[in-house]
């Protein structure tokens, strides 16, 4: 029986078993509205993982500014908000940006061993940052990609 790291890697070269697992997330104002309703969502197929928030993640329309230098509010009580500042503007910007330094909120030894327990149960490592999986630059700036991540520490990983 293939493992997970080897059902990823055929359904990313097409070439899988016809079944492509995929994950739900069903935010809190969802959960608030139906509750108890939607609870047989999370056996629904073994091809689906769902995943219920059943508390607020934070109020409704709080603001907070991030350890990037982003702002950000959040207009429903739930995970996503939306960046409404940011520290760099324009690319000239970018050589005065200081970056936080990963190791003053990575606990690199416990990332480690997660990905490690990953690999050796068969399991895709993954990971991420604060900021989630997100395009950090677009395609037709491709001259920055090794300056954007070299500014990041080798954070930010460019799509």
């Amino acid at each position: 029986m293939a493992t997970e790291t080897e059902k990823f890697r055929n359904n990313m070269n097409l070439e899988g078993d016809a079944h492509v697992n995929s994950l739900m997330v069903i935010k809190y104002p969802l959960w608030k509205k139906y509750g108890e309703r939607l609870n047989w969502l999370e056996d629904f197929s073994p091809h689906v993982s769902v995943n219920i928030a059943r508390s607020p993640e934070r109020k409704a329309y709080s603001e907070e500014t991030d350890r990037w230098g982003c702002r950000w509010i959040y207009p429903l009580e739930s995970f996503d908000g939306q960046c409404i500042g940011h520290p760099v503007a324009s690319w000239a910007d970018l050589a005065r940006y200081e970056p936080p330094n990963p190791d003053d909120f990575t606990d690199w030894k416990a990332a480690r061993e997660r990905i490690e327990k990953s690999k050796s149960a068969g399991r895709v490592a993954r990971g991420g940052t604060d900021h989630g999986d997100h395009d950090v630059v677009k395609p037709h700036q491709p001259a920055r990609v090794s300056e954007l991540i070299h500014r990041s520490g080798g954070v930010l990983l460019a799509c």
